[in-house]
This record gives C-alpha cells, sequence and structure tokens, in this order.
C-alpha cells in the first residue's frame, strides 16, 4: 500500500525511468548489439534527464529511442552519441544509480 501512496514521489519517478532504460539497454545486450546513432543519441537524453531530475522528459526520451525517432536538427551533427557502445551507456547508468 505505501508503494501505491508513493507511486507519484520523485524517487519512484527516477527508479521507473531507470528501469526503462535498463530494459532497453537488456534488449541490446541480449541481441549483441550497440545502438546506433538515433537509439545512443535518445538514451544519452533520458541518462541526462535522469541526471538533472527531470523523469519525465526522460521517459520522453526513453520511448523515442524505443522507435527510433530522428535526432533533432540542432543536434543531428557529429557527437558522442556517434560512437556510443551499450557497455558505456550501462556504466553511465550505472554511476548514476
Amino acid at each position: 500500500m505505501a508503494d501505491r501512496m508513493n507511486a507519484g514521489s520523485p524517487d519512484a519517478a527516477r527508479r521507473r525511468l531507470a528501469a526503462r532504460i535498463a530494459i532497453l539497454l537488456q534488449g541490446w545486450e541480449r541481441h549483441r548489439r550497440d545502438p546506433n546513432r538515433r537509439e545512443a543519441f535518445h538514451v544519452m537524453e533520458a541518462l541526462r534527464c535522469l541526471r538533472s531530475g527531470h523523469y519525465d522528459e526522460g521517459d520522453a526520451a526513453v520511448a523515442r529511442a524505443e522507435l527510433v525517432r530522428p535526432i533533432p536538427d540542432g543536434a543531428a551533427g557529429p557527437g558522442p552519441h556517434d560512437r556510443a557502445l551499450t557497455v558505456d551507456l550501462r556504466a553511465a547508468l550505472q554511476a548514476l544509480l
């Protein structure tokens, strides 16, 4: 019952976002692949949101990664998302937890 009462708490939102990111990473790990640049961009954005406490924005970023949405025009140039590996994203998530 306490979990239901705290379902809207920032801590619960943080845990949900971290779990969503972890599940996405698990899928890539299971298939032994690294994300493409679009997926990596959105997961990196979700990690930034997790770090800064913007959990709703992070959820939206995970959804964009799941759907392989385009990178916004302003960020479409070369960047760290071009060479991100699943293992690096996993390490970044672990560092935040």
